[in-house]
């Protein structure tokens, strides 16, 4: 057996390089410990205050967005960016202590990346959904409970979330979509909607009396107890927008967010009994 490890100056040695070794390695450990667990409570508070300037941001735009629907739109968002910042801070605590600890990490950054590469390359179309249902949800495009037009498919958006967006259409079909892979996107309930009402009559009527009729019937719709509520402006007329076999006078009511359909049938039953009275026929 060697006789260095019965040596008393061996055992010095070593001990004191331990020593040292401690005196210089721990400090250093204990400093990045407390410099991750700060930046960890930096990011908790950053990410809080934007949670609430998000929140007073998307309340501004319109008093008629769902105040938990913001909330969670706020939440989710909020969610992603907490869970992005740690990895990112505890990736460089990690690598910072070992390399501090003497162990090489270029193997480990070189691996990394390799696998990083390989990573995106199957994986692509997911961070494309991901990074267009997060800019998506933080610019306030779309939301739950929306009537909307995807890739020329219209329905009621039942789920959005960061990889798809989930809407019904009038039949009853569900249409997933890929954030990603969205071309087109009309939302016709975004702050207010339109019930657009186009009235046919025959060219021997009184245009002037059709649109005296039809201000009567709109007057008389937005002082209703029950419709009037729903719509959010004065009725407007277009004038005539069609020559063809009938004069066609196009008019609108603005309207709350998915109350279009109720004002506009509702405006349609009372014109035709309006004109009915006044011996107009529609065409």
């Amino acid at each position: 057996m060697d006789e260095q490890w019965f040596s008393s100056d061996f055992w010095g040695r070593n001990a004191q390089q331990g020593v040292e070794w401690l005196l210089s390695t721990v400090p250093a450990v204990i400093l990045l410990v407390v410099l991750a667990y700060v930046a960890l409570r930096v990011i908790t508070f950053a990410i809080g205050r934007l949670k609430a300037l998000m929140l007073i941001q998307l309340h501004g735009r319109s008093s008629e967005l769902d105040v938990i629907e913001v909330e969670k739109r706020v939440e989710t968002l909020a969610s992603i960016l907490h869970s992005l910042a740690r990895v990112a801070v505890w990736a460089v605590f990690i690598m910072a202590l070992l390399r501090r600890l003497g162990v090489d990490i270029a193997p480990l950054l070189a691996g990394a990346g390799i696998a990083g590469l390989a990573i995106g390359f199957g994986a692509q179309e997911l961070v494309r959904d991901v990074i267009s249902g997060f800019f998506m949800l933080l610019e306030d495009r779309v939301r739950a409970g929306d009537l909307v037009v995807v890739n020329t498919v219209s329905g009621l958006v039942e789920k959005i979330d960061l990889r798809t967006i989930v809407i019904r259409d009038v039949t009853g079909t569900v249409h997933v979509f890929q954030n990603g892979k969205i071309n087109t996107l009309a939302n016709t309930t975004k702050d207010w909607s339109a019930a657009v009402v186009d009235v046919r009559v025959s060219f021997k009527t009184d245009i002037d009396q059709v649109f005296e009729i039809m201000r009567q019937t709109a007057a008389g719709l937005r002082s209703d107890a029950v419709f009037g509520p729903m719509i959010i402006a004065d009725f407007e007329i277009f004038g005539v927008e069609a020559l063809d076999a009938a004069v066609t006078i196009r008019s609108r009511f603005k309207s709350k967010p998915m109350r279009q359909r109720e004002v506009g049938g509702e405006l349609r039953k009372r014109l035709k009994a309006a004109f009915d009275t006044a011996g107009i026929e529609l065409r």
